[in-house]
Formats: structure tokens, C-alpha cells, sequence
């Protein structure tokens, strides 16, 4: 602004200049009709051409002061100046106004400098880390799988992300809330369970996320009444006679006492550890009670299931046992039915009992009123008969070298449709039209099971074989086929076992050697009861088929037939030193 106002202050002082100059020469006479100065040997236009350079030079100058690129117009303050007389009331005496002071400009070469000089300026490394081989959170290391120390639902997962918390999705937690159950983290890095309610008649536990009911209520969630009262949510007390507790229990003092595997206050329904009702198979199996013996002055033979009723032969006869009362009291011999030979294998269909006798061939009794046996009808002609399976429409029955297809659609008139001869039978078992057969042969020292199409009962056709071992005493005795496989008592061997998912393909036999000779076998869940020569049971367990568990002795007396009903076995002894009907309770030690 300084240099603007002395600019303009010079270019006012030149113009007085010029003006008197003009009027000097107007003076002498000799005007210009264009307005210029005469060139008539005066030099003032000389002066003049200098004095405008001088001019327009310090317009440039005007025109970049501070940077500004607008140009300054000095013609208006010319155009101000009317007559010379303006140009004495301009004053040029220094001081009088406060002058704006121009600002510095830095120089170029400076700034350079400076900035080469930050430039120089040494920056100290940053410090080494240690390395880590899970992840780094927060300037931490952490090992692969380490909990998050603030939240328990996240943790250290390098090959998700090495450098922050990754959700431990599923893994069990506690949310702190005492009416969830099955907390688990989630896919947020939360933890979180399903909520449940104790119906208003109780409080959550947080302990084993089952509720603690009030007064009468019972049930896990408080969704029923404790035993001995019934009708929730009334809870009123139970009131029982003996047909209210559904032929599965006893009443007394108005209180059902249910037979073992049954319960609800009416025992209709299975118990704890039980399922398939009206029936209540216990569904474990690992351990095994006695808790009675009846014995008989006959060897008995055979034994069979109907209802709360065990039927066994003793001798020639056939004795029929009550088993309702069970586990309040002892079983009870109820019925007694005479025949004409000696009983050696039983089967039940509906309401027909199937007897295989030595030498009066098979007997038919109707057993629709259990304690009142009907009288025997008998099919004679087949010789001696040491085992029978019957299913629905036929009844096999077995000799010593061969067996019989018997139709017995019409029960109390059996007929022998078709005879079979075979190496030495052991036992027999029907499964709707397969067949399975034990055989053995000390001649050519073979045995195995061989497994028949009966759907044409008069030609059953070709067997298909699957041989096991043979020797002395170590044969197939007894045979039962579970869920695609045949477990096969084997005497000195042990027990066979099968895989006959194809009967017309069965696979080779897997041996599982056993410390006493087996005469008896049945598979119920994953545990095999093998019934041994005079030791008792031997119980395998075969959660793992191809790697059974070590056989476990368990009980005494021999165990030559075997029936299960509910949460017992019902096991008959044919030893000469004991003659019992031995029955064990089974439980999931």
C-alpha cells in the first residue's frame, strides 16, 4: 500500500508538470489542434515520451504488489485531478496518516532450507516386538484357543484373525440368568440359553437348570404333581383300585405301587430309564440282580412271556408264574398244566402257547385265560423234538438231523407242510419268512448258521451258510437276531456274532471267546446276556461292535433259556444240582 500511495502521489506531481508545460506552449501561440505538443525544436516531447515510460513502468509495478494480480487504475486518480490547482491540495507531508506496513515476503532460498532441514531430522525406530504365534490384541500375545480376560465367549483363533477376539461359537457358558438352560456362546461372542419357565408353581435352579417347585407340584418344570397326587394343576390324591393301575401295578391305601419300569400315578406310563409303553424296555442294561429263585423238583426247559404271566415247563408239565406283583413282592406260581411228555422248548403267538415235547411232537395250548391253561392239541409223527420258534402263521420244530414247517393258521389244527433234513440242528428262530438254523456235524467237524426263505413253506430252497468254529462242546446252541445281527451262544467258544443285514449273504462269524461255556443268549440294547453251563450270566458289552468289551461274570446256576420282560430276565436252569427259574432284575450300573 506504501509504494501504491507514493506512486500515486508521483504520477499527480509529473501530470502538474505536464499541464504547466502545456500551458507555457499555448502561451507562445502555437496550439496543437490535436491536443499534442508542437515539434517545433522544443524537446518537451521528448520529455514527455520519457516522463509516460516512467509512468506506465510504475503502473506495472502498481499492478504485483504483495501478489495481488489485480491491476491497479491509476487513470482514475488522474482523471480526479481537474486543474493544477488540485495538485496543492495534496498533501505528500509523511506522518500525517498511519501507513499499512507491507509484510514480508520470505525468500525462496529460506524456505528451502528449512524445509531441508526437517528433512534431516532423524526418526528413531519404532521397538521390535517379540513374535507371537497366536494372536496380538492390544500389543498382547495370546495363545491359539486363550479366552478373551473381559469375555469368555471370544477367543484367540490365528487362522480367523491373528489380531482380534474371534466368537467361540457353541461352547458352554453362564449367562447369569437362572431360568435358561443350555447356555452356549453365539455368533456375536454372547452368551446366551433358551429360556424356561417353571409355570408359576416354583423357582429356577441354576444348578441344574430344573426347577424347585412349591407344595404339591412336581416335574422338572413344575408341569406336574409329585407321586401320589394327580390331575394337574388341581393335584388332587390318587385314588386307586385295582384296574385303575392299568395291570401294570398294585393299589393299596389308594396309592398305585407300579411294577418295576412302570410309573405315573396310575403306572401308565414307563419310568425313568424305560420306553415303548405299554411294554417299558429298560433302555440301558449294564448291570443285573437276582432277586428270586423258584424251584422245581423237575429240570425245567423252555420258558415264554405273555402279559404279567411266565410260562416254563418242569418235567412234563407246564407251570404258569404272576410276575405282577413284582418288585413289592415275590412272583407266585399260579397255574399248572400236565402233558404227555417232557417239555423242552416253548413259544408264544397270541393266545397260543407252542410246545416242542421229546417225544410226543409239538403241543398246542390256549392260554387266553393265563392261569387256566386249555387243553393240549398235539402233531405227532416227527420224531424227538428239542426246540421250536413259531411267528404268525407257522411253527418250526426241530429235531436232531432235521426240522418241520408247520401251518398253523388255524392253531388247535396244525399241519406239517414241509420236513427238512439237516446236519445236526441245535435251534431254530422265525422272523416273519427267514428262517435261521443252527447245525453242527462232528463227522466233518463243521458248524454255522444257515439261513432259509420260507415264503414258500414247501420249498424252502437253498440255505445260505456262514460257518464258525467247531470242536468238541463248541457248537451253536442258542441263537437270537437283533437289528441285522445274529448273536450265537457257542458253547466253548463263546459267542458268535454275525451280520446277516443280507440273510441271503451273511457275513463271517467274529468270535468273542468267554471264561465258561455258553448255552444261552439274548441282546438287548448294547449289552449281550450269555447264559453259561453253571455260572451264571456272562455280560458282554458291544457299544463298539467291532471292539467288544471283556465278557463280566455275573450271578450263579446255570442259565440254559433265556426271556426278557420289561427290566427282568427270566432264566431257566436244567442243571441236575440246581433247578430253578431264576429271575434278575436289570439295572444301569
Amino acid at each position: 500500500m506504501k509504494k501504491f500511495v507514493l506512486a500515486a502521489m508521483l504520477s499527480v506531481c509529473v501530470l502538474a508538470l505536464v499541464l504547466a508545460g502545456c500551458s507555457d506552449d499555448n502561451a507562445t501561440g502555437n496550439p496543437d489542434p490535436d491536443g499534442d505538443v508542437s515539434a517545433d525544436g522544443d524537446d518537451s516531447t521528448d520529455d514527455m515520451d520519457i516522463i509516460e515510460d516512467d509512468i506506465s513502468d510504475q503502473d506495472v509495478e502498481n499492478t504485483e504488489v504483495d501478489g495481488d494480480s489485480d491491476p491497479v487504475d491509476n487513470t482514475e486518480d488522474t482523471d480526479d485531478i481537474d486543474n493544477v490547482d488540485d495538485v496543492d491540495d495534496l498533501d505528500t507531508t509523511e506522518g500525517d496518516a498511519p501507513q499499512e506496513a507491507e509484510p514480508e515476503i520470505e525468500d525462496e532460498a529460506e524456505i528451502e532450507a528449512e524445509a531441508e532441514v526437517e528433512a534431516e531430522v532423524e526418526v528413531e525406530p519404532e521397538e521390535e516386538l517379540e513374535p507371537c504365534d497366536g494372536c496380538r490384541i492390544a500389543g498382547a500375545c495370546f495363545d491359539a484357543d486363550a479366552p478373551n480376560p473381559d469375555n469368555p465367549c471370544e477367543i484367540c483363533v490365528p487362522g480367523n484373525d491373528d489380531s482380534a477376539w474371534t466368537p467361540a461359537v457353541d461352547m458352554a457358558c453362564d449367562d447369569d440368568d437362572d431360568c435358561t438352560a443350555g447356555d452356549a456362546c453365539n455368533a456375536s461372542g454372547q452368551c446366551s440359553g433358551t429360556a424356561y419357565s417353571c409355570n408359576d408353581h416354583g423357582t429356577c435352579n441354576a444348578d441344574d437348570d430344573i426347577c424347585t417347585c412349591d407344595g404339591l407340584f412336581g416335574g422338572d418344570y413344575c408341569d406336574g404333581c409329585i407321586p401320589g397326587y394327580y390331575n394337574y394343576p388341581t393335584c388332587e390324591q390318587v385314588i386307586c383300585d385295582i384296574d385303575t393301575c392299568n395291570d401294570n401295578g398294585s393299589c393299596a391305601d389308594g396309592i398305585c405301587t407300579c411294577q418295576y419300569g412302570y410309573g405315573d400315578q396310575f403306572c401308565d406310563a414307563c419310568d425313568e430309564n424305560f420306553e415303548g409303553y405299554p411294554d417299558c424296555v429298560i433302555t440301558c442294561g449294564t448291570g443285573l440282580e437276582t432277586i428270586q429263585r423258584i424251584g422245581q423238583t423237575d429240570a425245567p426247559k423252555g420258558v415264554a412271556l405273555k402279559g404279567d404271566y411266565v410260562f416254563a415247563g418242569s418235567g412234563s408239565s407246564v407251570v404258569v408264574i404272576d410276575v405282577s406283583t413284582l418288585p413289592a413282592s415275590n412272583a407266585t406260581v399260579v397255574g399248572t398244566k400236565a402233558l404227555t411228555d417232557t417239555v423242552y422248548d416253548m413259544d408264544i403267538v397270541g393266545d397260543y402257547l407252542y410246545v416242542a415235547t421229546l417225544n410226543s411232537g409239538l403241543a398246542i395250548l390256549d392260554i387266553s385265560d393265563p392261569e387256566n391253561p386249555g387243553d393240549p392239541a398235539y402233531l405227532t409223527g416227527m420224531g424227538q423234538m428239542y426246540g421250536l420258534s413259531a411267528d404268525e402263521n407257522y411253527c418250526v420244530i426241530h429235531g436232531q438231523s432235521n426240522f418241520s414247517i408247520i401251518d398253523i393258521s388255524d392253531p388247535l389244527t396244525p399241519v406239517n407242510v414241509h420236513t427238512v433234513t439237516q446236519q445236526r440242528t441245535s435251534d431254530v428262530l422265525l422272523q416273519g419268512t427267514t428262517l435261521y438254523t443252527l447245525f453242527w456235524n462232528s463227522t466233518s467237524e463243521t458248524a454255522g448258521l444257515a439261513i432259509y426263505d420260507i415264503t414258500d413253506p414247501v420249498n424252502p430252497g437253498t440255505a445260505a451258510i456262514s460257518n464258525t468254529t467247531y470242536a468238541s462242546n463248541n457248537y451253536g446252541v442258542d441263537i437270537d437276531v437283533v437289528g441285522g445281527f445274529a448273536y450265537i451262544a457257542h458253547g466253548l467258544g463263546g459267542v458268535a456274532i454275525i451280520n446277516v443285514s443280507d440273510p441271503t449273504s451273511p457275513g463271517t462269524a467274529q468270535m468273542i471267546p468267554t471264561a465258561n461255556e455258553t448255552e444261552s443268549i439274548l441282546k438287548h440294547q448294547d449289552t449281550i446276556y450269555a447264559g453259561t453251563y453253571h455260572r451264571g450270566y456272562h455280560l458282554i458289552d458291544i457299544t463298539d461292535m467291532a471292539n467288544p468289551g471283556t465278557p463280566v461274570s455275573v450271578g450263579t446256576g446255570g442259565i440254559y433259556y433265556l426271556a426278557q420282560k420289561g427290566g427282568y430276565l427270566f432264566g431257566i436252569s436244567s442243571h441236575t444240582n440246581i433247578r430253578q427259574i431264576q429271575i434278575n432284575k436289570i439295572t444301569c450300573d
